[in-house]
């Protein structure tokens, strides 16, 4: 990874590059996954940027929804009138549906044409923003602990100086970042059974440990939960942004790849499936995203992770 940099672009465009601007591919690529993960997941402007309307209208990754809906009166908390991703479902099918906000499909209203054929048509149902977003790993079965860093950007409605036309405040989206650190040892989770962890205003974790006594290694699975119960329109303050968990073990190289053809002896009967695993042997995964997407960091040559 390349170093970052303050230097801006040219004049004309007044958009900062986070990385050296020598014209190398390399250079050009790292700056491109910088701005979209700006621009798809934020924050764009800062740790504390003020937005000058709801962030649900910038950002379309990282996001996490409240865990349920409680009803439609909001007349007593600070709204988030700015209009959310999708329109919310109130009716008892979309209340029904499982751990997030219900929510209209774009293209849910829409007139079906004369010719389409009914078979190629998607189902007419409503979409889930989820509540949650976590990761699955591996560990050797003597690891006492891990750590867990959870992190995410809060979003709240603030009063400026400035008004509108017709004399009202203007109110802007002003983000706090929130950071919050966890050991969990090993022994304190017992398979099958998931143990809850809460952070802070009903924010919590939620582990799973599954054992494979066979290749002497433990199944890890965490969950970041957004557990707060809203009315609806949804204040803009019970959304988590930017989430993302980082897991460690002080440096330790201790996270398993999720398949290792070179120690594992696993039962194939495809002779091309066979070729490919011994062509990409050292092409190594580490973990598995559940609505996230999943890094991790190793050393050149090493066939287990620092963190993910």
């Amino acid at each position: 990874m390349a170093e970052r940099t303050d230097a801006l672009t040219p004049a004309d465009s007044g958009y900062v590059l986070n990385f050296p601007t020598d014209g190398t591919s390399f250079s050009v690529r790292e700056n491109l996954v910088d701005i979209l993960e700006r621009e798809l997941l934020g924050p764009i402007h800062g740790e504390h940027e003020l937005l000058p309307f709801s962030p649900k209208q910038m950002y379309l990754v990282g996001l996490i929804a409240p865990v349920k809906l409680s009803g439609a009166d909001s007349s007593a908390l600070d709204l988030d009138d700015a209009g959310d991703l999708a329109e919310v479902r109130l009716d008892e099918d979309g209340v029904a549906q499982g751990r997030g906000v219900p929510t209209v499909a774009a293209d849910e209203n829409e007139a079906d044409a004369e010719e389409d054929d009914i078979e190629d048509r998607a189902p007419k149902q409503g979409l889930i923003i989820p509540a949650s977003m976590g990761l699955r790993f591996q560990v050797p079965d003597d690891l006492s602990s891990f750590n867990v860093t959870a992190s995410w950007g809060m979003y709240e409605t603030v009063e400026t100086d400035e008004v509108t036309k017709a004399g009202r405040p203007v109110r802007k989206y002003q983000r706090t970042p929130v950071e919050e650190k966890r050991t969990i040892a090993l022994a304190a989770l017992t398979p099958g059974r998931t143990e809850t962890v809460v952070l802070r205003d009903a924010v919590s974790l939620r582990i799973d440990r599954y054992d494979d006594p066979e290749y002497g290694r433990l199944l890890v699975e965490i969950a970041l939960c957004n557990d707060r119960e809203t009315p609806v329109p949804i204040p803009s303050n019970m959304w988590m942004f930017q989430t993302k968990l980082l897991i460690d073990a002080n440096g330790a190289e201790a996270f398993l790849p999720v398949r290792d053809v070179l120690e594992q002896d696993w039962l194939e009967h495809d002779d091309e499936v066979r070729r490919l695993d011994l062509q990409y042997k050292d092409r190594l995964e580490f973990a598995i995203g559940r609505t996230c997407s999943a890094d991790w960091v190793v050393r050149k040559g090493s066939r287990r992770a620092r963190s993910r």
